[in-house]
């Protein structure tokens, strides 16, 4: 079974599709942040490069 036949199978359970649902914006966010650090050149390694370059607070 590959990953979307699995997520396809899951989003039919409405308690499921409900909580995938609530965390839609935050899959976007990340979705953007990997676009952006593709794009970049920067590497997980380079994270407090790419949260300084990004004006990310880092605590």
């Amino acid at each position: 079974m590959t990953h979307e036949e699995l997520k396809a199978k899951a989003l039919l359970k409405s308690n499921v599709r409900a909580e995938f649902e609530a965390l839609e914006s935050e899959f976007t966010l990340l979705r953007e942040i990997f676009i952006v650090r593709k794009h970049s050149s920067l590497k997980q390694a380079s994270k407090p490069q790419f949260i300084k370059k990004m004006e990310f607070k880092y605590e």
